[in-house]
């Protein structure tokens, strides 16, 4: 038999079909679903209750999740970054929507979003994607809860696969100074010297402009990122954190190498002509245009095949550099702070790999230190 509730509690009724179909009235407007059985029906009313206890109202609780996510996109155009920005888009139209944009942002459960998951994980979209829009699906939900439009994230509970352990291609301290050998005759080599002795992202190395480097001091500071430099024109874009924005000290040798660049820099303007075209930029073409990332790769591999060192991508010289300055004793906070991480524990995170051989090298290092006393007791107890 068909329960009735008050309207502004809701009410459970049978249709014909044997379907139950759940109402609750809020504003003048009935809000209504269909569900396979009762106990459905009565857990939606509960679900709506609470929703409208919190200020949902009857229009916002017919809003669909393309809806939601299109006005998220709409609000956040202005506070993300362009490229993480135009990320947010591609994930949310290509994937998100095709998928979930019918339900009703109310309706929207765990359940919905795991299998949106799995469906991707079976049609082979790849991990990291998956897991970049889960983030991307999170922080959408996660504003429709502060806008009241729903009480819960249902993204919380939905788990995407796991990020695959992937090992850092890592230079030592030989392969290092092997590879900046063989690329001491190519026209990039203070780039590549840059990059090693920094740690600094190929996008704010091919960014950095000469009035970052302060001569008198010694330091580059990092202020922006290239993001393209292609047939669609050059673009420049802010760094994502306030501390990716850092100054970092620069050794002599590389100051050195760096002033000499500056002077070949000078010499190549002259040469160039009206065909110059001035960004200011430390790193150009022969047109004082920035290098194109994928151009830099290329060469990249090319040394490391001369080299005869192992085929690892640009993003490694960063990783190398890291790995060098915490085996030869420099503290994690400063590590961290040249790298432009928010926080130690990220460092951490991130290079937790090499820390065993550290731990092994510090004992080493105890034995050492405390070896004068213990010969000095093993002294006193034969007296």
């Amino acid at each position: 038999m068909a329960r009735k509730r008050p309207n502004s509690e809701g009410t459970v009724y049978r249709l014909p079909s044997g379907s139950w179909c759940a109402q609750v009235s809020q504003g003048g407007r009935r809000l209504s679903k269909t569900f396979p059985t009762q106990r459905e029906g009565l857990a939606w009313i509960h679900n709506i209750r609470g929703q409208i206890n919190i200020g949902m109202t009857a229009s916002s609780a017919n809003i669909k999740v393309a809806q939601h996510l299109i006005q998220w996109l709409t609000d956040t155009q202005t506070t993300k970054a362009r490229s993480t920005w135009k990320h947010y888009k591609q994930l949310v139209n290509g994937y998100i929507i095709p998928s979930l944009g019918d339900i009703r942002l109310c309706d929207l459960r765990s359940r919905h979003i795991q299998n949106f998951y799995n469906q991707l994980f079976d049609a082979h979209v790849g991990v990291y994607t998956l897991r970049k829009i889960h983030l991307t699906l999170h922080a959408a939900l996660k504003q429709a809860v502060l806008n009241g439009s729903i009480n819960r994230n249902p993204a919380t509970n939905a788990k995407p696969p796991k990020e695959p352990a992937t090992e850092l291609g890592i230079l030592d301290e030989n392969q290092a100074r092997q590879f900046l050998v063989t690329a001491r005759s190519h026209r990039w080599f203070p780039l590549f010297q840059l990059a090693l002795s920094t740690g600094m992202r190929m996008s704010e190395i091919l960014g950095a402009m000469w009035h970052d480097i302060d001569w008198i001091k010694g330091i580059i500071r990092v202020e922006r990122q290239l993001m393209r430099s292609n047939g669609n024109g050059v673009q420049f874009s802010g760094l994502k954190t306030k501390h990716s924005r850092r100054s970092i000290p620069l050794s002599a040798l590389t100051l050195e190498v760096l002033l000499e660049h500056q002077k070949r820099h000078m010499i190549m303007h002259q040469t160039a002509g009206e065909s110059w075209q001035d960004f200011d930029i430390i790193f150009v073409t022969k047109n004082g245009t920035p290098i194109m990332q994928r151009n830099l790769q290329r060469e990249f591999k090319k040394l490391l095949s001369l080299s005869g060192l192992p085929d690892v991508h640009f993003h490694s010289l960063r990783h190398s550099c890291a790995s060098m300055l915490l085996h030869n004793g420099i503290p994690i906070h400063s590590v961290s702070k040249m790298l432009g991480h928010s926080s130690p524990s990220i460092t951490l995170n991130v290079y937790s790999h090499i820390l065993p051989s550290m731990e092994s090298e510090a004992s080493k290092l105890i034995d050492e230190l405390i070896m004068p006393i213990q010969v000095q007791l093993n002294k006193s107890i034969v007296t």
